[in-house]
């Protein structure tokens, strides 16, 4: 998308528009975790830390590591060593030197243990992370029933939590299922089975606690007889309205907080260096740094045609 110019006759404000959604929507999907999985590509590690404008540094990668080996709770050793291992990656030092297209199956074959070199087994576990198409159809189709504009309005953050709440409520019924024998195991034409429903039962026990939802047009009456016929038009359109004030504020804080993507944009390469992605596209594989330092140049064409003083007047450092 980078690489597409206008035309004539091409609608210039449509064009803008397209760039600046796809520039704020890369960075709404584009977690802390997601960079850390790239990085740990050994074809794109230097593709997430390069120079860009607003790339992240390797700094970044390391403290994002020790958030997850935190959570894992790894000890202090283990942890010590696995930022040794994220330096010596970095550098494409031994033994993490080299690469392949498939990156899952290069750390998998990578010649050294896991006890010794933590970063091994950190990794495989990271890239062995990919959301299957039908865990997220499955996801949708039972939100089915708030998603359209007018069941919900809810804002992308508020129904993330929906789903999270669904899915706790689904933990539980799995673990009913458990405790009364009964099977556990979806079965599905297109859908695989899983023994585990891959909750993480802390953020739902939190979502459980603190999440609360009330619904449009749910005020208690005093009138026991009084039913669902009872609510007016004019009640539909007062909550309709009031909703659409809330998705409108919520939108505006989203745009103004996370989505301020000025001098960031991801297609105009300020996120990530074009020129390593092209290197990433052709297959090559990152070289260590000791490769691409070059004390003499060999092949320069221009030898003896330059002198220091010259050099200093061109540069302002010094005058005749």
């Amino acid at each position: 998308m980078s690489t597409l110019q206008l035309e004539d006759g091409d609608n210039t404000e449509f064009f803008t528009h397209a760039k600046s959604v796809f520039n704020r929507r890369f960075y709404s999907i584009n977690t802390k975790y997601h960079t850390l999985a790239l990085f740990l590509h050994p074809m794109c590690h230097k593709l997430a830390v390069t120079q860009a404008a607003s790339g992240r540094p390797f700094e970044f990668m390391v403290k994002v590591a020790l958030e997850i080996a935190l959570q894992w709770k790894w000890s202090k050793a283990k942890a010590d060593t696995l930022v040794a291992d994220l330096k010596a990656y970095n550098l494409c030092h031994a033994p993490f030197a080299g690469g392949q297209a498939d990156g899952l199956a290069w750390w998998e074959n990578l010649p050294v243990n896991s006890d010794t070199h933590p970063l091994k087994g950190f990794a495989i576990i990271i890239l062995s992370i990919v959301p299957h198409a039908a865990e997220v159809e499955r996801l949708f189709s039972d939100l089915g029933g708030t998603q359209s504009p007018k069941c919900c309005n809810l804002s992308v953050g508020t129904f993330k939590t929906l789903g999270k709440v669904r899915a706790n409520l689904h933990y539980h019924i799995h673990l009913k299922n458990v405790a009364d024998g009964k099977p556990t195991q979806r079965c599905h034409a297109h859908m695989h089975t899983s023994e585990l429903p891959g909750i993480d039962t802390d953020i739902a026990k939190q979502l459980e606690t603190n999440f609360a939802f009330v619904p449009p047009l749910s005020a208690v009456s005093g009138d026991n007889l009084e039913g669902p016929e009872s609510i007016s038009l004019n009640d539909i359109d007062a909550e309709f309205s009031r909703l659409e004030d809330i998705r409108n504020t919520e939108k505006t804080m989203e745009f103004a907080s996370n989505w301020d993507v000025d001098g960031k944009e991801v297609l105009e390469g300020r996120a990530f260096d074009f020129a390593e992605l092209r290197r990433v596209d052709e297959g090559l594989v990152p070289t260590t740094i000791e490769d691409e330092i070059m004390v003499a140049d060999h092949d320069a064409n221009e030898v003896g045609t330059w002198n220091i003083d010259s050099m200093l007047l061109s540069s302002g450092l010094t005058s005749m």
